[in-house]
């Protein structure tokens, strides 16, 4: 199980679902489980998303990528970072945070009022 979903055993024995299989798997709760095991990041490199950057800054706060997934096309994702050098993405759903600072300042607090800079935290951990 990956967080309450019933998942295929291979998938936490040593044989994850490649990003492909992980976006077009039929049972939608297992391709979310899927994409949570392969990681956003990965998931957003593939080939098959149409993506488009909608902003970059690099390599302070990320990109804004918008991508087709199956049956959910022109979703928003912010991709960055961390401190510890590896990469993570989560999804933008206030399509009103069209910058890089201003999804991440939305990941923190940010509504939209005010400077999006006092939402960034000085150090990433």
């Amino acid at each position: 199980y990956w967080h309450g979903v019933s998942i295929p055993q291979e998938w936490v024995e040593g044989n994850p679902p490649s990003a492909k299989d992980a976006l077009t798997w039929t049972n939608v709760e297992q391709r979310r489980a899927a994409c949570e095991l392969v990681g956003w990041a990965n998931v957003l490199e593939s080939n098959d998303l149409n993506s488009k950057i909608i902003n970059e800054d690099e390599p302070h706060i990320g990109t804004l990528i918008q991508v087709d997934l199956p049956d959910a096309p022109q979703q928003w994702f912010l991709k960055y970072r961390c401190g510890t050098g590896r990469w993570f993405a989560e999804s933008v759903n206030d399509k009103s945070f069209n910058t890089a600072l201003k999804a991440n300042a939305g990941g923190n607090g940010y509504r939209g009022v005010g400077d999006p800079m006092s939402f960034i935290p000085f150090a990433r951990t």
